[in-house]
């Protein structure tokens, strides 16, 4: 039984090395690949509908994305996450964004 598990699993490891060699056969010969970043634009409304704080680390939605410290949301880095509000880095200035006052947000505790 043991030896039946240990060769599925390297049948299906090899599998997935074989399929992320494979090309995309939609893609259009010699077709380009692009890769463009988001830019921040001064007119970009974010929305903070809520703020989960755990002992593990906290967490927001913002514009109906999850993110954390560090990721971006709509060409923003995300540096703080308070209780009530979070930083944002757009372009070169940092702006708090509270949270938004129609989200329904009560607050408790959450278990970790």
């Amino acid at each position: 039984m043991v030896k039946v598990f240990v060769m599925w699993i390297g049948l299906s490891l090899s599998a997935l090395a074989v399929a992320s060699e494979l090309k995309d056969p939609t893609k259009p010969y010699g077709a380009a690949v692009s890769v463009s970043v988001a830019k921040p634009s001064k007119n970009v409304a974010y929305d903070v509908s809520s703020i989960m704080i755990k002992k593990s680390g906290a967490s927001a939605i913002i514009n109906h994305k999850r993110v954390a410290v560090g990721h971006r949301v709509a060409g923003a880095k995300v540096l703080r996450i308070n209780k009530n509000k979070v930083l944002l880095k757009v372009g070169d200035q940092n702006k708090w964004v509270s949270v938004a006052p129609n989200s329904g947000l009560k607050k408790r505790r959450l278990r970790n």
